[in-house]
């Protein structure tokens, strides 16, 4: 395995940058909910262990920000879906981004 040559979703496919799709993957990749600061942080960190040159801080950036968009695309959505007077499940990206915002935001170098 050397570097991501693809990754779709129909829903979401998308040409860009190798940095912003490992983000992009970064912010989906668990099932069942959305992952914790750590996870992202854990899965961008084993990406970058697999390639010849890790990120530049840019590049690092960019991922970074492309897993949160999926994470507060997803908010929006579990948002959109919740019914009235309904409780977010917990795990959803709805509640990860309010319960740890400020550890996303930690993310960038």
């Amino acid at each position: 395995f050397r570097s991501v040559t693809s990754a779709f979703d129909w829903d979401s496919l998308v040409s860009d940058s190798e940095a912003v799709i490992a983000g992009f993957a970064a912010g989906a990749f668990t099932s069942g909910g959305a992952p914790a600061p750590d996870e992202v942080r854990a899965f961008l960190a084993a990406y970058d262990r697999h390639r010849d040159v890790e990120f530049s801080a840019i590049e690092h950036a960019a991922a970074v920000s492309a897993s949160c968009w999926v994470l507060a695309y997803n908010a929006r959505c579990d948002l959109a879906l919740l019914q009235p007077d309904a409780v977010p499940s917990t795990g959803s990206a709805l509640i990860q981004l309010h319960d740890h915002r400020q550890e996303y935001r930690g993310l960038l170098r």
